[in-house]
């Protein structure tokens, strides 16, 4: 199996050497090539031996390449004496493969299945997947069909294609951006079953600083959707090209020792239809710059806090969520909004540390600002406990 694994990684080298467009513009003579490349390998190392201190005593201690992984693979066999769309032979493969060469390591992950081509209707994302994750020390890429999280109400856990990059050097600073492709185009093709979306573009990033009592961080977020990647769309499907903007800072601090107080706000800007007209007056703090405020343009915030206590081998806290009716984010697949939240939650363990004891409880309302023609509230408590019993 590693033989094939082997087999694998290295045509999928030299696939990616092929493409390479730094490889095609160096489409010189084999003589200058030979120079150049011996330049550049001698600049390479010399760089990255001093920027990154590479521990040479360390060469030929332990394994040097490394490499490793999983499948799994399922199938579904489907049989009807009635008419369906549905294809008899559906499959799912989906796996990791890890690539290790001293501190640098190659992480590829995969999911392909035939589902989507079974499908009368288009989706404006992709079933099949591939994602590479390359790693030296302190810093971590993402190139593929990936998703990335800076918090609940900006980025959370969207899948885009394109490339991610997180930093997190020594010092407390830490860095991660985003970029890439939300939402592929999708054409109206008249049938009922199919969503319309046009092709979303979206950029974020995250700036943080932790320190021993403290720790503070940025984000901002920014999607769009091409007006022209489709042609015109039905009333009916209500489906309309959007522009969003969220910016959020969080930070967290220990009052006293155990005694830790956390926030977090978020505003986002929201225009439902880009095709409206630019409106002076719909214009907010951050509006000009980054954002263009028009007459379709609404502005909701979110703030989240909490106060937690930790004692021995014990905890308790309580916490406050309020979020605007309204308030969306393109960086989430799906958002729920106008409800306020007080928890309140304890855990403890027992017995030599056998027993696990949490217990949560919270009460939570909707219709904040008395739109609603009914209004609902809950009260909802949950105890869990596990043991260990040898």
């Amino acid at each position: 199996m590693s033989c094939i694994f082997m087999k694998k990684a290295n045509k999928t080298i030299l696939s990616l050497n092929k493409q390479s467009p730094y490889i095609k513009f160096i489409n010189i003579k084999r003589q200058g090539f030979c120079k150049i490349f011996l330049a550049f390998g001698v600049f390479l190392f010399s760089y990255i031996g001093r920027a990154q201190q590479i521990d040479f005593g360390n060469i030929g201690k332990g394994k040097a390449f490394k490499i490793g992984g999983g499948i799994s693979a399922n199938s579904v066999f489907y049989s009807s004496n009635q008419e369906d769309s549905r294809e008899p032979f559906t499959y799912f493969l989906q796996g990791s493969l890890n690539i290790g060469f001293f501190e640098f390591s190659m992480p590829i992950s995969y999911s392909f299945t035939n589902q989507g081509s079974n499908l009368d209707y288009e989706l404006p994302f992709n079933f099949n997947r591939l994602s590479l994750h390359p790693k030296y020390k302190w810093v971590q890429a993402h190139i593929g069909d990936i998703n990335m999280s800076f918090s609940p109400y900006t980025l959370s856990g969207h899948q885009f294609t394109g490339g991610g990059l997180e930093l997190t050097p020594k010092g407390g600073f830490s860095f991660s951006a985003a970029t890439g492709r939300f939402l592929k185009a999708v054409e109206d093709d008249g049938g009922p079953q199919t969503i319309p979306a046009y092709k979303r573009m979206g950029y974020g990033a995250k700036v943080g600083y932790k320190a021993d009592t403290y720790e503070v961080g940025l984000i901002g977020f920014y999607a769009r959707d091409q007006v022209n990647s489709i042609a015109m769309v039905p009333e009916d499907k209500d489906v309309l090209p959007k522009e969003n903007l969220v910016l959020s800072i969080e930070g967290a601090y220990e009052i006293l020792k155990g005694m830790r107080l956390r926030a977090e706000y978020a505003s986002t800007a929201m225009t439902q239809d880009l095709r409206a007209e630019p409106d002076p007056d719909n214009e907010k703090v951050f509006s000009g710059l980054f954002f263009q405020g028009r007459a379709s343009t609404e502005y909701y915030s979110a703030i989240n806090t909490g106060l937690d206590y930790s004692f021995g081998s014990s905890s308790i806290g309580v916490g406050y969520e309020r979020i605007d009716p309204g308030y969306e984010t393109l960086g989430a697949f799906y958002f729920n909004n106008d409800f306020e939240n007080i928890t309140l939650n304890a855990s403890t363990i027992l017995w030599k540390e056998k027993l696990d004891l949490t217990f949560n409880i919270g009460y939570q309302r909707d219709d904040l600002e008395g739109q609603k023609g009914n209004s609902t509230n809950r009260t909802v408590g949950a105890v869990n406990a596990s043991f260990e019993a040898s």
